[in-house]
């Protein structure tokens, strides 16, 4: 859904994502080996079709695989910086803004909108696409 959806918008708005770039199915599967977490299929297709990136010009979806670029925000370094600034090694951030981080739970596999300054979850959501509904509609608006 979120890569069918993306697709289309950029039909009508080609600045709705600045991506990272494709990423090879194999080499996404071996570097998301070294997480302790199974990711969600569409998000998935989404790291394979865009590899990450800005999207409406303030989301920040995570690079999926380590990189040495430092314009790229990437899974590993970002949640590395947010565990040292006390965030619980429960939570997988995937995608971020100024106000708050998207968040895998992976103690009660959910999916989490969560404050980046106290880390307090503000929002859960059941799976995914639900958590991507709710994403894609407060930008519609």
């Amino acid at each position: 859904m979120i890569v069918q959806t993306l697709k289309k918008a950029l039909t009508e708005n080609p600045h709705v994502i600045f991506p990272y770039g494709k990423i090879e199915h194999k080499e996404l599967k071996n570097g998301l080996q070294k997480v302790d977490y199974k990711f969600p299929k569409e998000l998935v297709n989404f790291w394979e079709e865009f590899g990450g990136g800005e999207v409406f010009e303030v989301e920040t979806f995570l690079y999926p695989l380590e990189s040495d670029n430092e314009l790229i925000d990437n899974l590993w370094s970002s949640n590395d910086f947010y565990y040292q600034q006390g965030l619980d090694k429960r939570y997988i951030v995937f995608q971020k803004n100024a106000a708050q981080l998207t968040v895998f739970d992976k103690k009660n596999d959910e999916i989490v909108l969560i404050s980046n300054e106290d880390y307090i979850v503000r929002k859960k959501f059941d799976n995914f696409n639900q958590w991507f509904l709710y994403f894609w509609q407060i930008h519609q608006a």
